[in-house]
């Protein structure tokens, strides 16, 4: 599968890495393009799914001017869009997401939420086996489009048991509201898996 991936930092070359080990062709777009870096333009042009691998606030402004060539192509919003306001850290869209903004601005694309509530250091457990034990979010209007990011989730390591499908794209609202609680032990824990796990108690 062809991948397009917007965004150079961190979380955009773990992706990279970890789906071009797993056999797909992978394009990195930078914003800022030097040397032989791609544009998004060229990054996207034949891709099957595009990534969205930047912060949550330029997420629309760098992707809306790709939405003629993404017409029935599938976008993966992994982004969060957060901001300090008196000390405090807020979400950037309340009463939206980032997702939601996304579909807007790209209204012929199938968008889809997943791996927001992870960061850089768990989204690849094949290469992090601690990140095994958490759980991932998948949110979207398109049962297909939702099923191809479940593939690509498992060729990144992810159990079936680990991903929760949510089959609507305002589920996003909730998985953006959720970075809220993990923000500060980013921090902290920089560079190591960090993220959630659903607990159930199956019935004797």
């Amino acid at each position: 599968m062809r991948i397009a991936i917007i965004g150079t930092g961190n979380v955009g070359s773990r992706l990279a890495e970890g789906w071009t080990v797993a056999g797909h062709d992978v394009r990195v777009g930078s914003r800022s393009p030097r040397g032989g870096d791609l544009t998004p333009q060229d990054a996207v042009a034949g891709a099957d799914v595009v990534v969205v691998a930047v912060p949550g606030s330029a997420a629309v402004d760098a992707l809306r001017p790709l939405a003629p060539l993404l017409g029935g192509v599938i976008v993966v919003d992994v982004s969060n869009a957060v901001e300090v306001r008196d000390g405090v850290v807020v979400l950037s869209h309340p009463g939206t997401s980032v997702a939601e903004l996304l579909q807007r601005a790209l209204p012929d694309a199938h968008i889809v939420k997943t791996l927001n509530l992870v960061n850089d250091g768990a989204m690849v457990p094949r290469a992090s086996p601690r990140a095994a034990e958490l759980t991932n979010f998948i949110a979207g209007d398109d049962a297909g489009a939702r099923e191809v990011a479940r593939r690509l989730l498992v060729d990144l390591g992810w159990a079936d048991g680990a991903l929760v499908d949510l089959p609507a794209l305002d589920y996003a609202r909730a998985l953006e509201q959720g970075i809220l609680l993990l923000t500060g032990a980013r921090a902290e824990v920089s560079g190591l898996p960090l993220g959630l796990r659903l607990v159930t108690d199956a019935p004797d």
